[in-house]
């Protein structure tokens, strides 16, 4: 029966990044512009949408939290990118509504789940958007020397964008952040991208492990207090670094850093337990001109005898279209070898206007 349910679950994910919310246009045109996106999704038989909600270091679109981050005025220095999206944020919010409320209009209608996206352990502070909280707590950041690679002139981004989650009160703090939008939102689950900005801890902390475990269980714990008032589970996914992406796209790392035991997870363990309902692990990104998938984790193989679905993550796809016709061979091979060997895709950042064609090579790609 396992064999067969995941013979019928080779299929499309899809996670669309709220960065690019100024590519759906001015407020009154998202909701058109949504709908046309949920319909292709619905086409090509994707099991759910993850669309994102923000960094809980920062804000989600939830109105009363996006209000008091987006009430400031531009900030000097803010190129045309972020001011569109500023100004969109801001006249949303004025209204009283916000991109996940209208996206969930259009999942609803269609019957298509939707996972609430965040960007795991990272805020924007050139953007002033900072969780007031964290910054008030230094002791919570991560020292320098745990996230050489970010100590660079260029890079706002330094170690005080990263939170060690070594520390109970942080994780009690990250976890009511992530359920405020499980709680006033009809979402299917929420989604984590551990993969973005690691480390979660300090090189040298021997617990990494035990620490994230138990951050992960007292995440779980809330939505499953959630899940009986809806009486339907609310899922919990984890998108994951492999040591193999990591290598590609982070090729200046120190060599310690690129191991799961240094990152603190434990997907053997979440499996086991079934504690995690999906696991996504970085495959393909186009980035830094990484042409070849990375192998699969050694964990997956432990996934197909329990409950967890994986599904391989595929970063930045590219396609070609002549006279109307979709032709991209590196995009179809990418995608069916990795439907091959997980229960289907995960696509991030495909361009909307290069959505529909993705769309269309992916769903040759599994009608083959």
């Amino acid at each position: 029966m396992l064999n067969e349910r995941r013979q019928t679950m080779r299929s499309l994910r899809v996670a669309y990044d709220n960065d690019g919310l100024w590519d759906w246009g001015k407020p009154d045109d998202i909701p058109s512009n949504f709908a046309r996106m949920v319909d292709q999704y619905v086409a090509v038989g994707a099991p759910f949408l993850a669309w994102g909600v923000g960094s809980h270091l920062a804000w989600n679109f939830r109105p009363t939290v996006m209000e008091a981050a987006w009430e400031e005025p531009s900030l000097p220095g803010m190129d045309g990118w972020h001011l569109a999206q500023w100004d969109t944020m801001k006249e949303l919010a004025a209204r009283g509504t916000d991109p996940l409320s209208m996206l969930l209009e259009q999942t609803q209608r269609s019957g298509l789940p939707i996972m609430a996206n965040f960007r795991f352990n990272r805020y924007h502070p050139e953007l002033g958007m900072a969780d007031r909280w964290f910054v008030e707590h230094p002791q919570f950041h991560l020292s320098p020397e745990s996230c050489p690679w970010m100590q660079t002139a260029t890079n706002p981004r330094t170690s005080q964008a990263l939170i060690n989650l070594e520390h109970a009160e942080v994780r009690e703090h990250l976890v009511r952040g992530l359920v405020d939008v499980a709680e006033h939102y009809p979402v299917d689950g929420l989604q984590l991208e551990l993969m973005r900005a690691i480390p979660f801890f300090e090189l040298d902390e021997p617990a990494k492990v035990e620490h994230m475990n138990a951050f992960l269980r007292l995440l779980q714990a809330e939505l499953d207090r959630i899940g009986q008032d809806r009486d339907k589970r609310v899922k919990l996914a984890l998108w994951l670094p492999t040591e193999g992406h990591h290598r590609y796209l982070r090729g200046t790392w120190p060599e310690p850093f690129l191991d799961e035991a240094n990152w603190g997870l434990d997907p053997a363990t979440w499996i086991e337990v079934e504690l995690v309902d999906i696991l996504i692990p970085s495959l393909y990104s186009q980035d830094l001109a990484m042409t070849g998938l990375v192998p699969l984790p050694w964990w997956v193989a432990r996934a197909r005898e329990r409950s967890t679905e994986v599904y391989g993550c595929v970063m930045n796809i590219s396609t070609k279209v002549k006279d109307g016709v979709t032709s991209c061979a590196k995009t179809a091979e990418i995608l069916r070898s990795v439907s091959d060997q997980c229960d289907g895709v995960f696509l991030f950042n495909s361009q909307p206007l290069h959505l529909a064609a993705v769309l269309d090579v992916a769903q040759r790609t599994q009608s083959a």
